[in-house]
């Protein structure tokens, strides 16, 4: 809630934010369903933030879609699908079904241009390999 005297957001508004972050069910045909993603949290963007800062500049796309995925996939309850330990096999599912779910994550949680060029960039790109981020936090905060 505001304060009614000075205008300023409370510590009940700003908490009240972490349970309406936006969700969106979106068509994979790629993987032939549907899938719930939900806006990345503020720990869920450190993560993928730190990822990015974390590779080397000619690496920096390596196991970024299924980082992505694992921080943003979520079931019926909000509860994250997939932990750090599914990064593998979520490296492995098809490119192009990983761009569009990516793709949509990007514009729920407002990405950018750092999601958008990952997407131009990986066309030409070989397989990835896992993260070497920390993600598994995430997961649990959820």
């Amino acid at each position: 809630m505001k304060n009614e005297t000075t205008g300023l957001l409370g510590r009940d508004a700003i908490l009240a934010a972490a349970a309406a972050l936006k969700t969106a069910e979106i068509e994979v045909p790629q993987l032939g369903g549907k899938l719930r993603i939900r806006e990345l949290g503020a720990f869920e963007r450190d993560v993928f933030d730190e990822h990015l800062r974390s590779q080397p500049k000619d690496q920096r796309t390596r196991g970024t879609r299924a980082l992505l995925i694992m921080l943003s996939a979520v079931n019926d309850h909000g509860e994250h699908l997939f932990a750090e330990s599914d990064l593998p096999m979520l490296n492995q599912i098809p490119g192009d079904a990983a761009n569009v779910i990516v793709n949509e994550i990007a514009k729920l949680s407002v990405l950018g241009d750092n999601v958008e060029k990952l997407a131009k960039n990986s066309e030409s790109s070989p397989s990835e390999s896992s993260s070497s981020a920390s993600p598994e936090a995430a997961a649990s905060q959820a």
